[in-house]
């Protein structure tokens, strides 16, 4: 099944998800992340690159997603695409809106 979107084929399922804090059973609070929705996308890598953290090879993807409208979904915001955590970088508001993402 896929979705369709101003001439577009949306043949990815990503669940957006946001932060909410919960108490840590010690007085403090830690980030938990709750999906807000999910939603047929497009998802295609841009771009790669391998950097060198703590003496440990990482690789960094950049990764532009196409969906639908949505006026609620902020960079502070993340997706949840395959086993990936997307970090939300910027939400463009176009013809198509895409959403810039990296995951490390």
């Amino acid at each position: 099944m896929t979705g369709r979107y101003g001439g577009g084929d949306f043949t990815d399922r990503v669940e957006i998800q946001q932060p909410t804090l919960a108490a840590d059973g010690q007085g403090g609070r830690l980030t938990t992340w709750e999906t807000l929705a999910t939603v047929w996308a497009q998802v295609e890598p841009l771009s790669g690159r391998e950097l060198l953290m703590a003496q440990a090879a990482q690789s960094q993807v950049t990764y532009r997603v196409s969906m639908p409208h949505r006026p609620d979904v902020t960079p502070a915001m993340r997706l949840m695409w395959r086993t990936k955590t997307l970090e939300i970088l910027a939400v463009l508001q176009e013809a198509a809106p895409a959403w810039w993402l990296r995951h490390s």
